[in-house]
């Protein structure tokens, strides 16, 4: 990064000041020039105001400057006067401030404001530096945002009755599952119970399967006489009056294969 224009333009390591720094501190004017160098580029860098906000102690930890006696104290020497001492807090002031360095604080600030201006598009700027006026919506455009909110709205709603109609499909088989005698082709006697619940009632379809149930226990029936569950409800089974015969079991597998086959088709 570059030095400030009072650097650059008016100091020399055979400067008066520079000469006069040497002398008071032992050190060649060379050396001296350097360390200087750093204390400008910190100012021009760091500090908006003469106000540094840095020690006396301090500016010859940022010169680097090593030497037995203190180069910052020289600094404040009346014929140098680069900086000035608070004695209420004891940082340093600098000298002239805004005639060296203004120019530079100056450029930050504007360089901050851009930044900022860049983060938020929506001050868009004219070439006059005046804020864009926002060109107003048609209606064509006003009918086209309500449709898209409108159509958003909807597709939302939809999948969330998907979701609830799934969560209400699954606790129902597993209240229908867990009651039915014969547990055999889980997935195509899901889709059954979908499919029955268009029709009638989990409450309707659970007091058939309770007299069905009751008459199986009723004749003692071999479980492989007993329908599989899809096949009961595919058939509508639930509104049996009266549960009194079973199903062949050859019968009983066509049945199932053809279930199987509607489901998966």
């Amino acid at each position: 990064m570059a030095h400030s224009e009072w650097i650059k333009l008016h100091l020399h390591p055979d400067d008066n000041e520079i000469l006069r720094l040497a002398e008071l501190t032992g050190s060649v004017p060379e050396l001296v020039f350097c360390a200087v160098i750093r204390w400008f580029w910190h100012i021009d860098q760091k500090c908006d105001t003469c106000e540094t906000g840095v020690m006396l102690k301090s500016v010859d930890r940022i010169m680097q400057w090593q030497s037995g006696v203190s180069l910052a104290e020289a600094m404040t020497d009346e014929f140098v006067g680069w900086l000035e001492l608070d004695e209420e807090t004891g940082n340093v002031r600098i000298s002239g401030f805004d005639k060296h360095f203004g120019r530079s604080a100056k450029r930050r600030a504007q360089e901050a404001k851009r930044k900022a201006s860049a983060r938020c598009p929506q001050n868009v700027r004219t070439s006059c530096g005046q804020n864009a006026p926002q060109e107003p919506r048609t209606k064509n455009q006003q009918k086209k945002d309500i449709t898209t909110l409108a159509q958003s709205r909807a597709s939302s709603d939809s999948a969330s009755k998907k979701r609830a109609a799934a969560k209400e499909l699954e606790d129902a088989f597993g209240r229908f599952w867990s009651a039915y005698p014969r547990k055999v082709g889980k997935k195509v006697a899901k889709t059954a119970l979908g499919k029955a619940l268009k029709d009638a009632t989990l409450a309707e379809i659970m007091d058939g399967l309770d007299r069905y149930t009751a008459h199986i226990q009723r004749e003692n029936t071999e479980e492989r006489f007993v329908a599989h569950p899809a096949t009961w409800l595919n058939h509508g089974r639930w509104s049996d009056e009266a549960a009194t015969s079973t199903i062949d079991p050859w019968l009983e597998n066509y049945l199932d294969k053809e279930a199987a086959s509607d489901a998966t088709g």
